[in-house]
């Protein structure tokens, strides 16, 4: 089920973890505003039970920018 993916933040979807931007996916939700999140790693290495941890779904973000703060540029219009 979790290898299909889904719409942030709905589980089983990409998300980005503040302050570094350490791409994770989210594996639950939680009543409590939490997120059992797991740790992506490029080129996939195996996981293992010490690369998921629990956050707090307000540091989770749809984008890598978003999660280390870089606020988007804004485009101009060519005359």
């Amino acid at each position: 089920m979790l290898k299909t993916p889904a719409e942030f933040p709905h589980p089983g979807s990409t998300a980005w973890l503040e302050p570094h931007g350490e791409e994770v996916r989210i594996l639950q939700r939680n009543a409590d505003g939490t997120a059992l999140v797991a740790l992506v790693h490029r080129p996939p290495l195996g996981g293992t039970a010490s690369d998921t941890r629990t956050v707090e779904a307000a540091h989770l973000h749809p984008r890598q920018e978003a999660a280390i703060g870089i606020k988007p540029k804004r485009r101009r219009r060519a005359a």
